[in-house]
């Protein structure tokens, strides 16, 4: 809230302001700090990138491009691997577990200013390091090809359209803000970084000075302004505790303790954080077996009652011994049957099975009906509007399924990209979620906090278990990317 006053007291007085913040959980927990405070008008909360992406829109569609949609990058890939040449390392890298790390190298070259053809062109003694680049370099060959040919903007273009948009002073919403906010720190590429100081000094801004704050962040928010006023901030010297544990089982164990003696002793719910180093979510890839259909039925976030009636879950608790007995059956239509057998097979007494497995063919068969499309190849476009209708029409309202279906309806505008199976629409929906960071629960609910550590920036707690310190590179475990190696990354 200073920092608003003092870039207002240079702007004016009603000056629209941008909160520049590492990420956009960062924002959510400063907008619920400064409403907490005082009300505020005409004060925006943005991520760099975000920034960099709304300043280069108008440009873009000026040149008739479209900006990148979504998982694209990762399905071009997945299917350019099938026709480039990759040298000694084909056989590994068509295995569907490298594809991350394919796609996360060529958008780190990218986003350090490299070209296929420089990347190409690397000369260096040590022949694997050679086949490292010449393979990257095919790819990032592709990925190019893949972008004229669908007109879709790559990460040069992006940032020339950003910069020009600042430069003529575009009337876009981007610019609106006639002042700046920095709170916290992150990296950014290149480009980002350069869009970023360029916007910046065209405006009023203040960065808030956080206590025990790391060193500036190479290509940060810091360094985007290094003029700016700074706003100092006074806060009680925190009690840190170090506790050293066999195992991560004893280390959670030790903070449950901690978490509800500060409950015991009055601290609220949502003044509590647990810090984990790398946060993720997880999407099970299901198979069209027992064990698979199974898991699907009784998943929590299944609301099968309120879309198919209370037949549909007649006699629930009986399902897993029912399927039991189809054994190691495979396929969906081959599992009905041997239910169907089943019934059949009952005496006259046993009702509450008959009653059961109406229910679970009933169910089965519904959700069959809706998979069964999700057989043939298509764009992950198509992919997230199948996942979208499903997960509306059968997902339980939560603050998971409103992160997946913004996560979805991102994908959904676009049906650009090749056609993909089912396991590879299935890996690149996986891959965007470890990458998502997201806060579990609405804001307002009165719940302990699980947060990365960038993300605690901007929010306020009394008590904070940060685990897995061990490794010496917190938050980083110590791992060498297997695609793009430091040595690999120093000689380009």
């Amino acid at each position: 809230a200073e920092a608003v006053r003092r870039v207002r007291a240079r702007a004016g007085g009603t000056a629209p302001v941008a909160v520049v913040t590492p990420s956009e959980v960062n924002g959510a927990f400063a907008r619920r700090e400064l409403a907490a405070v005082t009300s505020f008008i005409r004060v925006s909360f943005v991520t760099p990138r975000a920034l960099h992406r709304e300043l280069a829109l108008p440009g873009l569609r000026a040149e008739g491009l479209r900006p990148e949609p979504p998982g694209w990058l990762r399905a071009t890939a997945w299917r350019a691997l099938e026709r480039l040449d990759l040298g000694p390392y084909a056989e590994v890298l068509r295995e569907p577990g490298w594809l991350p790390a394919l796609a996360r190298a060529v958008e780190t070259l990218e986003a350090g200013g490299l070209s296929a053809a420089s990347v190409g062109a690397l000369e260096v003694d040590d022949a694997d390091l050679m086949a490292r680049g010449r393979m990257l370099a095919a790819l990032m060959e592709a990925v190019d090809e893949a972008r004229r040919a669908e007109r879709i903007a790559g990460p040069e273009a992006e940032a020339r359209a950003a910069m020009g948009a600042i430069e003529a002073g575009a009337p876009i919403p981007a610019n609106v803000p006639t002042g700046a906010v920095l709170l916290g720190d992150a990296r950014s590429t290149q480009r980002v970084a350069r869009t970023l100081a360029a916007w910046l000094e065209r405006r009023e801004v203040a960065r808030l000075a956080l206590p025990h704050a790391p060193p500036p962040a190479w290509g940060g928010l810091t360094a985007a302004a290094p003029g700016a006023e700074v706003v100092e901030m006074t806060t009680p010297a925190p009690a840190i505790r170090w506790m050293r544990t066999p195992d991560p089982v004893r280390e959670t164990a030790e903070m449950v303790r901690r978490v509800q003696r500060a409950v015991l002793d009055g601290v609220a719910l949502d003044r509590i954080a647990i810090v984990l180093p790398d946060p993720s979510e997880s999407v099970a890839l299901g198979e069209d077996s027992v064990a698979a259909w199974y898991e699907l039925l009784t998943w929590p976030g299944l609301r099968l009652r309120q879309a198919l009636g209370p037949d549909a879950v007649a006699g629930r608790g009986r399902w897993r011994r029912l399927l039991a007995r189809c054994g190691a059956y495979r396929g969906g239509a081959v599992i009905q049957d041997a239910l169907a057998a089943c019934r059949e097979a009952l005496g006259e007494d046993d009702e509450a099975d008959r009653a059961a497995l109406d229910g679970l063919m009933l169910s089965l068969d519904e959700l069959r009906r809706v998979t069964e499309s999700w057989r043939a190849a298509q764009t992950i476009g198509r992919w997230a509007d199948s996942w979208l209708w499903f997960v509306r029409r059968f997902g339980r309202e939560s603050s998971d399924a409103r992160q997946l279906r913004r996560l979805l309806e991102d994908w959904a505008r676009s049906d650009l990209g090749p056609p993909l199976s089912l396991p590879e629409a299935a890996a690149t929906l996986r891959d965007a979620l470890d990458v998502t960071q997201v806060v579990i629960g609405k804001l307002s609910d009165p719940s302990v906090r699980v947060l990365s550590p960038m993300q605690c920036v901007g929010a306020r707690f009394e008590l904070v278990c940060v685990a897995g310190l061990s490794q010496g590179r917190f938050p980083v475990s110590p791992s060498e990317d297997p695609i793009l190696s430091d040595a690999l990354a120093e000689a380009l």
